[in-house]
């Protein structure tokens, strides 16, 4: 059977492109820190394996779930870039490794650089013997804590791939190049799994994720403002520990990210709005923006562009996804 293979990239200009763009991933991405956004994603498919390296320029939360039918690995290409991945920092010591479906939320800082792969289930669980399968299988949530050099060596050698094949694609059309590639990246991801096990969990971590996971989803549904220690209520937590982890995750208190998440869904909003029955004002309120003058003065600072720039602009034609370049 021919491997099928291809190499490219992708890139988007405000949060929503984004958003578009990560499928097959099942995610809602917001924008937290201020200024004009920009992504670019450079990408090497092969036999149904996808790995992106990836750059974001502002601070981005993503919450949902990994794509349906894959593992996923993944980590900063940096020490410098530290992203805050449920609940924890991560590192390049360690190697993200979730399975297909499975809720995660995360926070890629500002001017991020990592690196993402993507392996088909059925093609990594027929590499592992049947022991390891069902261990793999049996754990809800993973990472490769302990992978150090191991992982530090696979994201290093995805990035010169993706380098490689960019700059020469006409290689990708040789079967056994890419019959090369495949085995290389399944007998690596195999070394890393039977080498690396996951540590005990920590509770402190876990408890506090939770409580931050259920502050995020209450927020979405909020359509006005509502005070801190509501949002802490439902939480389950302590207004003081409620300001700590959304700071720790965030680097924002709860007060302003729910103002940002409600300034996200008028960003959305005024880019699908219909221009001759919508205006800036009844958008603004809809979501609880009273005060006009600062919620246009806001609303340029975390996007570089005003409201009614987003609201006059012609419609956005789809922006390519990582799902067009899986067969």
């Amino acid at each position: 059977m021919t491997i099928s293979a291809s190499a490219g990239r992708i890139e988007t200009g405000d949060v929503e492109q984004f958003n578009q763009s990560a499928l097959p991933w099942d995610v809602v991405m917001r924008q937290v820190s201020l200024g004009r956004f920009h992504h670019q994603a450079e990408f090497l498919q092969v036999g149904g394996m996808l790995m992106y390296r990836e750059h974001v320029t502002r601070r981005i939360l993503v919450t949902g779930a990994t794509p349906t039918g894959f593992f996923a690995f993944g980590g900063p290409v940096s020490p410098k870039t530290d992203i805050k991945w449920c609940g924890d920092s991560l590192g390049t010591q360690r190697l993200v490794f979730e399975p297909s479906g499975h809720e995660v939320d995360f926070v890629l800082p500002d001017d991020s650089h990592h690196i993402v792969l993507l392996v088909p289930s059925n093609l990594l669980l027929s590499f592992l013997d049947e022991e390891t399968r069902a261990d793999v299988l049996s754990q809800s949530q993973r990472d490769l804590a302990n992978s150090g050099a191991l992982g530090v060596a696979l994201l290093n050698t995805i990035d010169r791939m993706i380098s490689k094949y960019l700059t020469q694609p006409e290689l990708l059309n040789h079967e056994l190049e890419c019959s090369a590639i495949e085995r290389w990246l399944l007998e690596f991801l195999v070394r890393c799994i039977y080498k690396c096990s996951k540590p005990a969990a920590r509770l402190s971590v876990s408890a506090r994720r939770q409580a931050f996971r259920r502050a995020i989803d209450y927020s979405r549904e909020m359509s006005a403002p509502v005070p801190v220690r509501d949002l802490a209520t439902e939480a389950g937590i302590s207004q003081r520990h409620l300001e700590r982890v959304f700071m720790e995750t965030l680097g924002i208190s709860p007060h302003q990210y729910m103002r940002t998440e409600r300034m996200n869904t008028v960003h959305r909003a005024l880019r699908d709005a219909d221009r001759e029955s919508t205006t800036v004002t009844k958008l603004a309120q809809r979501w609880g923006f009273t005060e006009l003058g600062r919620f246009a003065g806001e609303y340029r600072r975390l996007f570089g562009e005003s409201p009614s720039t987003t609201l006059a602009a012609p419609p956005r034609s789809p922006p390519k996804r990582f799902a067009d370049a899986l067969p």
